[in-house]
């Protein structure tokens, strides 16, 4: 009989699931990315701290902001804050017709020092995140740039299994 032993067979099945796993993998670890980015700025009143996650920004991803204020003077961290947040496309300074989007930063009572906010960027691009951080004694403003990337197209990640069940199936 002429063809292929079942030890040759169970290799090759072997093999071709063992490589669709590890691009699989490969692929899939570029869409998760746990890192942060962090950032501390001093002002007049008030030292803070920002952490932006993901550390890669992408379009259609929320943006996660961790702000902790803490007060110059006493060291003490701020847990009465109103903290707003305006991200616009290229430059907050330039007043026309350019995107906005517009958030704000809450604490809770259970953690007060640290503040979050949650929202969305649609376009890729340069952006600019302005915070501002008031009190009844105060306001502080601070700027951060960002860089948003567009979102990789998830269907050529899959495509890999789809190509894996195809040759499953025909063995």
């Amino acid at each position: 009989m002429v063809g292929f032993k079942d030890n040759q067979i169970n290799k090759t099945i072997f093999l071709l699931i063992l490589i669709t796993i590890i691009v699989f993998l490969s692929k899939t670890s570029f869409l998760i990315s746990d890192g942060s980015s962090n950032f501390e700025f001093t002002a007049k009143n008030i030292e803070v701290n920002i952490q932006i996650k993901p550390e890669i920004l992408t379009t259609s991803e929320e943006i996660r902001l961790k702000i902790t204020p803490i007060l110059k003077n006493n060291s003490e961290p701020l847990k009465t804050a109103k903290i707003d947040i305006l991200a616009c496309f290229d430059s907050c300074k330039i007043e026309s017709k350019i995107q906005k989007i517009k958030s704000i930063a809450l604490n809770s009572p259970q953690n007060p020092e640290n503040y979050f906010s949650l929202f969305k960027i649609e376009n890729e691009g340069d952006w600019e995140l302005l915070i501002k951080i008031s009190n009844k004694s105060f306001s502080d403003n601070f700027s951060i740039r960002i860089t948003v990337n567009k979102k990789a197209n998830p269907s050529n990640y899959y495509s890999t299994s789809i190509i894996f069940l195809f040759i499953f199936l025909v063995l």
